[in-house]
Parts: structure tokens; sequence; C-alpha cells
């Protein structure tokens, strides 16, 4: 991590900046709140617009899974435990394990390829994207992101149990 911590560059860590945000909460509601509200009123912006935002609801429940196992397993961020590591960003101030921005992404991305959804694999390359950033960016350990993995994948599966409401 300390390596990492070194080879980091400005011309990168904008990129990385820009990606991890992204994945964030705020983002996630704001663009699926408009995406839910163009769907409601009958504008079609995006192929299989309705599959891709009930895929999204498994980011959702990977998110809140995640919150759980943070709240259990309290493992402090990086910058608090590794002497002279500072992150790229300010780290936020929930704890490091798992992250909750792989957990979803990966979620998203798990669903849409299940189903089938012609955007399923630019997710899942801005899914790995968002996932090196929290490495990169120095606000989580690799096995934090992996945790999150483990957890998208579980969520995003999800949709095999609930294939109806995938369905139309």
């Amino acid at each position: 991590m300390l390596w990492v911590r070194r080879q980091r560059r400005a011309w990168l860590t904008a990129p990385f900046r820009a990606v991890t945000y992204t994945g964030t909460g705020k983002t996630w509601f704001v663009a699926f709140g408009v995406l839910g509200l163009l769907d409601l009123v009958g504008l079609h912006v995006l192929p299989a617009q309705r599959t891709f935002l009930r895929a999204a609801s498994t980011a959702l429940l990977a998110y809140a899974v995640g919150s759980v196992v943070k709240r259990l397993v309290r493992r402090p961020r990086p910058a608090q435990t590794l002497p002279g590591y500072d992150p790229a960003v300010a780290p936020p101030t929930c704890y490091s394990f798992p992250s909750s921005h792989a957990a979803a992404a990966v979620a998203f991305f798990v669903a849409l390829e299940i189903v089938g959804h012609p955007w399923a694999h630019a997710v899942g390359v801005w899914a790995l994207a968002v996932a090196l950033s929290r490495f990169y960016l120095g606000v989580h350990y690799p096995t934090d992101i992996a945790g999150g993995a483990v957890i998208g994948v579980g969520c995003g599966a999800s949709v095999l149990l609930a294939r109806s409401f995938f369905a139309g």
C-alpha cells in the first residue's frame, strides 16, 4: 500500500477521484432518480432502461449489506492505522471493511450481466475502475475491496431469485 501511495501522480489521481465519485450513494441517487423519472414519463434513453433500473436495486441491497458488515467488523481506515499514510481524498468517517463502493458497483455489474443487458460489459469496466480507485486513493485496504466485491457478487446474483421482477 505504501508503494502504491508513492506511485500516485496528479495525472492519474484526478481521473481516479472522478471515477470514485461516480460510485457514491449521492451520485447513484441522482442518476437513477433521473432515469426513474424519465422512465415514468415514458422517455427511454437507454436500451432496456427498465431492466437497467431494476438491476440498480441490487446495488442498494449491496450497500445495505455492506453497511451492516461495516458496523460489525469496525475496521479502521488505512490512514488511521498506517503511520505516514495519507489518502488522496478525505476518507469517509465510517469504517473501512467492506468497500461499499465496490459492493454496489459489482452488484450492479453482476445483475446486468445475468440479465444480459447490452451495457453489462461497459458497467463491468466502470465497476473495476471504481473498486481500484478506492485502493489507489488510499481509503481502503485491498481486502476491503475484495470483501465488497464478494458482497456485490452475492447481491447482484439475487436477480436469479427475483426473475419476475427483472422480466418486465
